[in-house]
């Protein structure tokens, strides 16, 4: 056998090593999401909606004899949906974050 058909040899090698742990890397990961699907199922079977959560807190608020039924004593359920959907808390998280930096660079540069 040649120098040449030995480098050859040991490069085929080396890629059959490397494809057979590529393989059982993949099979590894296919078998994580697997497990990762089904913990999401039971999740989502189990899941509280936001209506559930406050006639839960409703039920959860001791109610006196002169308090009003009609009152709704959940706070969250007075702020518009449209307030509670996903992008504008992050853009008001944003606006947020970004103040507090500015007051602190303002803080740090004596203005």
């Amino acid at each position: 056998m040649s120098a040449g058909e030995a480098v050859v040899l040991g490069a085929v090698l080396i890629g059959l090593v490397l494809a057979a742990a590529v393989l059982v890397v993949l099979r590894d990961v296919r078998r994580d999401l697997e497990g990762l699907r089904a913990e999401l199922h039971s999740l989502a079977v189990g899941a509280a909606t936001i209506d559930d959560l406050e006639a839960a807190v409703r039920a959860a608020i001791p109610r006196g004899p002169g308090d009003d039924a009609s009152a709704d004593p959940v706070p969250a359920s007075r702020v518009p949906q449209v307030l509670r959907t996903g992008p504008v808390v992050k853009a008001m998280a944003l606006g947020s974050g970004t103040a507090h930096v500015a007051r602190k660079l303002a803080g740090r540069n004596g203005h």
